[in-house]
């Protein structure tokens, strides 16, 4: 069986995505991803700036396959944010930060200027910070548009694996570009799947991809 699939059409995960999405959710991207305990030599995975996902048409679910909290890198939001629409980015005023910027870019992360959006919008709320705190198989769905970072693992003995699934409405159609099967041996075009109960199966080597880093890919939607 496809595990991975079984998750995406999982009842209770269509039924939420058909609340916010409509009829006929699509699956057009999965990832896993990690991030190790820290050590002496090196931090745990990289921070990730606060961003957004793109437009009101798609969703992420977010499932945890460790405990997950503030203190081994799981994601943090800002409550009601999301209703402020498209946030300004952030500018870049140093080669460091550029550097930064330039690898958050190549996954499609976009750091967006927090202190500029309160200055722009004086009824801006000042949400306090909120950082997910899921149990081993927790799942969470966020608003692509509500902002979202998340710091590094500074856990020496817990692990940070996460499973991401990324949804949208029917009639969406992904950013053209190509996708590499997780084991890095397949290159393939980006679909997208309906998701519905008894949906067949696509083929496992286009269900679980990362972006092929050799190639310029546009922010996904």
């Amino acid at each position: 069986r496809n595990w991975m699939w079984d998750l995406a059409t999982d009842p209770l995960v269509v039924q939420m995505l058909e609340s916010t999405l409509g009829p006929g959710p699509l699956l057009y991207a999965s990832q896993l991803h990690r991030k190790a305990p820290s050590s002496a030599a090196e931090p745990g995975g990289h921070a990730v700036p606060w961003h957004q996902d793109g437009s009101d048409k798609v969703r992420t679910l977010w499932i945890s396959l460790d405990e997950v909290d503030e203190h081994n890198g799981g994601l943090r939001v800002l409550p009601g944010w999301h209703t402020l629409g498209r946030l300004p980015l952030k500018r870049v005023c140093s080669v460091e930060e550029l550097e930064a910027a330039e690898y958050m870019a190549r996954n499609n992360v976009f750091e967006v200027d927090l202190d500029a959006a309160r200055a722009a919008a004086a009824n801006t709320r000042q949400a306090s910070v909120v950082s997910y705190r899921l149990p081993a198989g927790g799942a969470a769905m966020h608003h692509p548009q509500l902002p979202h970072s998340s710091p590094p693992n500074a856990s020496a003995r817990r692990d940070r694996r996460v499973i991401i699934l990324r949804f949208m409405a029917r009639g969406e159609k992904p950013v053209p570009g190509r996708a590499m099967h997780w084991r890095g041996k397949h290159l393939f075009h980006k679909e997208a799947f309906p998701v519905y109960a008894g949906a067949p199966a696509p083929p496992t080597a286009r269900l679980l991809h990362v972006p092929a880093a050799h190639e310029e890919q546009a922010e996904e939607p």
